[in-house]
């Protein structure tokens, strides 16, 4: 299913749903994702969600198929690689407490990070598509739905 061009699981589609709230201000709203995902100012706008209330209300479920961006030079990170990845910096003794990821796409960097190097307390993913910063962020409040479930 997707909401503003990003995918998102079932499980996050019924957590905001439950959770989010027309008489709920944006900044209760940041404060319930960030408790749940860690992610500061998930919401920058009221209008953003106002959107996303409209986008809940008139989902049907079906899949969409992703765009392809190949076209732009856009090349996501699998979860494969990145999962190999975090997991030779472990292997290897590396132990970071800061993640950068300066071209984030869909989060799976970001999500490997948290899965595999448990000493994370900082992440910083930066992405000028709007649709994959949605993607990072509802991947980013699916994995900690599931982690904590």
């Amino acid at each position: 299913m997707e909401i503003f061009k990003a995918d998102i699981s079932y499980l996050v589609f019924n957590f905001l749903k439950e959770n989010l709230h027309h008489s709920i201000s944006l900044l209760k709203i940041n404060e319930i994702l960030q408790n749940e995902s860690g992610v500061v100012d998930f919401f920058e706008t009221e209008a953003e969600i106002q959107a996303l209330y409209k986008e809940l209300l008139s989902i049907e479920t079906n899949i969409v198929a992703e765009s392809n961006r190949i076209e732009y030079g856009d090349f996501q990170t699998n979860t494969i690689l990145a999962n190999n990845i975090t997991q030779k910096l472990f292997r290897n003794v590396v132990f970071p407490n800061l993640v950068i990821e300066p071209t984030c796409g869909k989060g799976h960097f970001i999500i490997a990070s948290l899965n595999n190097l448990e000493t994370i307390t900082t992440i910083i993913g930066i992405e000028i598509y709007k649709p994959y910063v949605w993607q990072t962020k509802f991947n980013i409040l699916d994995f900690f739905s599931h982690k904590y479930k």
